[in-house]
């Protein structure tokens, strides 16, 4: 496994426990007695970028105003 994976993957369990802390506190928020412990991530498929662009998982937010977290191509 190469660096670029290996930090891919770490960047991913970070995003991972920042969106279930986020539940967390939604959840905190409406009064809901409940506790999200875990949930299980796959990846889908590879992705690469082309030339001069780095594969970044980032927050996206979308015209209707969610936001979802999604592999996205970026100038570094």
């Amino acid at each position: 496994m190469g660096d670029t994976e290996i930090d891919s993957r770490e960047q991913l369990f970070i995003k991972k426990d920042q969106l279930r802390d986020s539940i967390n506190d939604l959840l905190d928020e409406w009064g809901v007695d409940m506790e999200l412990e875990s949930f299980h991530i796959q990846a889908k498929r590879a992705r690469s970028c082309p030339p001069g662009y780095e594969l970044v998982f980032e927050a996206v937010e979308h015209p209707d105003g969610s936001v979802t977290y999604q592999w996205v191509c970026k100038k570094p």
